[in-house]
């Protein structure tokens, strides 16, 4: 059996709400569970860029480069600027 190694977080109420909207939509039934997917998602978005690779928003034609703070080269999150791509136009 893994050992357990119980953490606890503080959140104010409007983290605490943005979490709990987060469970409802991935259909989970723990806070936990939110924190789980979420930290596998920033664990593959960080073993990309540090492969190499742009990590990249789509809609139709319109791509744009996600950047993260903590990932190699230090970019800042929710910044994302438009990028010309073959097929489609950043905007």
């Amino acid at each position: 059996m893994a050992v357990k190694i119980r953490l606890q977080f503080d959140f104010g109420p409007k983290a605490v709400q943005e979490l709990d909207e987060f469970k409802n939509a991935l259909g989970v039934s723990a806070r936990v569970d939110v924190v789980k997917h979420a930290l596998g998602l920033l664990q593959w978005a960080m073993q990309a860029k540090r492969d190499g690779w742009e990590l990249l928003a789509e809609r139709g034609k319109e791509h744009r480069i996600v950047v993260l703070p903590f990932a190699p080269g230090g970019n800042v999150i929710g910044i994302d600027r438009p990028v010309d791509t073959p097929g489609g136009k950043g905007q």
